[in-house]
């Protein structure tokens, strides 16, 4: 027995129609179920596979990221499409599944992703926050009372460093500008445990000297310049 939504489906295969429908619920990182806006009786709701959002059995090795299953890619899904009017084209049936593409609005989805990198699962906690902007106090107090070290320059022009940064407190005010900066930019979007680390070190370099400085510094400069892995490996939380 044919439903009223797998006519409904089987319709629009036929005339390669597209329209208007509104999502209902999401069923999965790429199905969702939808209502169509045609007409003003009671419709029964159907289920569609998204076509243009990657499934990952069909990805090809040579790609290089992918949307994965699990809680994320479902929640920034619903986040996007629930309650959205939706244009909806190529819908047909492959397998027994009704499948199509599926076309929010440019708006929605830019709202949704920066949301999600502002502020979504990658938020910073309380304590993180404390410590960054303890962090960022010192580093104020440091351009405040220190004396700037005077930069000196080889026959080519290049800076010459005779100092590491813990060893003036100025330049370990800079050292900590740095590192506040590539937070901003980059290091907030790590994972959890890594932005602990991270700031951790932050937290420990502003009372350390010696080898101990020495060695933070190595630390924080190496996150800085290698966190690929940290922002590109998924793994479960």
């Amino acid at each position: 027995m044919i439903t009223r939504g797998l006519a409904l489906i089987l319709a629009l295969s036929a005339t390669a129609s597209a329209e208007w429908y509104t999502v209902k619920g999401i069923r999965g990182y790429n199905r969702i179920e939808v209502t169509s806006n045609e007409g003003t009786a009671d419709k029964e709701a159907i289920v569609l596979r998204i076509r243009n959002l990657d499934r990952v059995e069909f990805i090809e090795p040579s790609r290089r990221q992918v949307w994965l299953g699990g809680s994320e890619p479902r929640e920034f899904l619903a986040q996007t499409l629930i309650g959205q009017v939706v244009w909806i084209d190529q819908i047909e049936v492959i397998d027994g599944e009704n499948v199509a593409s599926v076309y929010p609005s440019y708006e929605r989805v830019l709202q949704v992703a920066m949301r999600q990198r502002m502020v979504g699962r990658y938020t910073l906690t309380p304590e993180i926050k404390k410590k960054l902007v303890h962090v960022y106090k010192r580093m104020l107090y440091e351009f405040e009372n220190s004396r700037p070290v005077e930069k000196k320059y080889d026959d080519e022009g290049n800076e010459i460093f005779q100092k590491k940064a813990y060893e003036n407190p100025y330049t370990k005010g800079l050292f900590l500008y740095d590192s506040l900066d590539w937070f901003k930019g980059i290091g907030q979007f790590l994972p959890l445990p890594v932005q602990d680390m991270y700031t951790e070190w932050l937290m420990d370099y502003l009372t350390a000297t010696g080898n101990n400085a020495h060695d933070l510094e190595i630390k924080i400069y190496d996150m800085r310049q290698r966190h690929g892995l940290y922002r590109d490996f998924l793994i479960e939380e």
